[in-house]
């Protein structure tokens, strides 16, 4: 599969469990932050969004792990 977007991230010791195995939680974390990164990137920003009426949110996520 082609991703239009990808950004690596560094995952954090507190965000693992005992194993080392990050924490389900965690992954909507890194979505949101990534797909902030994504339009900040292409020049939109959340705050403009907002002033135009858009109000962003995501109904639902499914994790394929």
């Amino acid at each position: 599969m082609e991703y239009i977007y990808q950004l690596e991230q560094e995952v954090r010791d507190y965000e693992c469990d005992i194993q080392g195995i990050v924490n389900n939680a965690n992954y909507l974390h890194y979505t949101e932050h990534t797909r902030h990164k994504f339009l900040t990137q292409t020049g939109i920003s959340f705050a403009q969004l907002h002033e135009k009426g858009y109000r962003c949110c995501c109904g639902s996520y499914e994790l394929a792990i």
